[in-house]
């Protein structure tokens, strides 16, 4: 592995001569490594790559090839003496959005990381957008939150899409619902509109993307919910829920809630998008990069198991 992962992009695509390959390798999209070799190819104004009748490296390719195996190979001695000479454990900041961190804490291989990679990681616990700002700032190594992120700054990794549901008692359903708007709850089921929710007392999400999307959904329509508790534990509002305090939008959850009904929103857009996000230039280290590769990994024994 390489200090700066251009070298790494450089080497998988010559190696393999074919961009989805070596995206697959290297657990990145085919549209970053085209991105980067356009970039490559610009910057030193000479075409590294024969592109047809396939892909094959020109002659001035195979110098860049042959030299960028050799700065990897120094990297990487470099980096084993140091480590040595320096004894230290290294650390990544992993972020977790508060939507998942529940989910995750008990699934996330922490200790096969650790054994595998080398590293101490230390979990960051906020919401998508601040998770966000601080990846974009190098605070963070990387993070699991929305992957609705500018491309072009970012990379990410596809993990879950979890639509929202509304949860409301029975009684309330009843009152402000059906009698109000003919509805039953088989209706419903398939489906409701959210200002037919609008005089409920609605138990809100303080934070993070649920936020986000109810906040641009009332104007674009022009209504306000009728705000009476905001908290941002999904688990407590649904709870509150329960107890006839108001209705509450969340994901469809681990366990059954049998006081309350459970309604898919019709309102397009209406889920969150999780993934594993980076920022894409420059890497923080060698061993983030490594812990990105794990987690991609093990991604499906954590969603299997964590709910993900």
């Amino acid at each position: 592995m390489s200090l700066y992962p251009s070298l790494d992009y450089f080497i998988a695509i010559a190696k393999h001569n074919n961009i989805t390959k070596a995206a697959n390798e290297l657990y990145v999209s085919q549209q970053t490594l085209s991105i980067y070799l356009k970039k490559l190819e610009e910057y030193y104004q000479i075409q590294l790559f024969e592109r047809y009748p396939k892909m094959c490296l020109t002659p001035a390719g195979e110098a860049v090839y042959e030299a960028a195996l050799e700065i990897a190979d120094a990297y990487s001695r470099v980096d084993e003496k140091l480590d040595k000479i320096k004894n230290v454990t290294h650390k990544i900041r992993l972020g977790i959005c508060k939507a998942k961190i529940d989910n995750l804490l008990g699934y996330y291989p922490l200790a096969r990381l650790k054994k595998s990679v080398g590293v101490d990681v230390e979990i960051i616990e906020k919401t998508s957008t601040e998770l966000e700002k601080e990846a974009l700032n190098g605070e963070l190594d990387l993070y699991i939150g929305n992957e609705d992120v500018d491309q072009g700054i970012f990379e990410t990794y596809h993990i879950n899409t979890y639509p929202y549901y509304v949860f409301i008692s029975p009684e309330l359903f009843q009152n402000y619902v059906a009698e109000r708007y003919g509805v039953d709850v088989e209706t419903c089921a398939k489906g409701i509109d959210l200002q037919m929710l609008k005089e409920v007392p609605f138990i809100a999400s303080q934070f993070g993307h649920l936020r986000t999307y109810v906040m641009e959904y009332e104007k674009k329509c022009g209504f306000k919910l009728d705000i009476v508790v905001e908290n941002s534990n999904p688990n407590l509002r649904i709870q509150m829920a329960e107890y006839n305090i108001g209705f509450t939008i969340s994901e469809e959850p681990v366990i059954t809630y049998d006081k309350l009904y459970l309604f898919p929103i019709k309102q397009p857009d209406n889920k969150l998008s999780l993934g594993l996000v980076r920022r894409r230039m420059p890497v923080n280290s060698k061993y983030a990069d490594d812990c990105w590769k794990y987690t991609i990994e093990n991604i499906q024994e954590i969603t299997r198991y964590g709910r993900f």
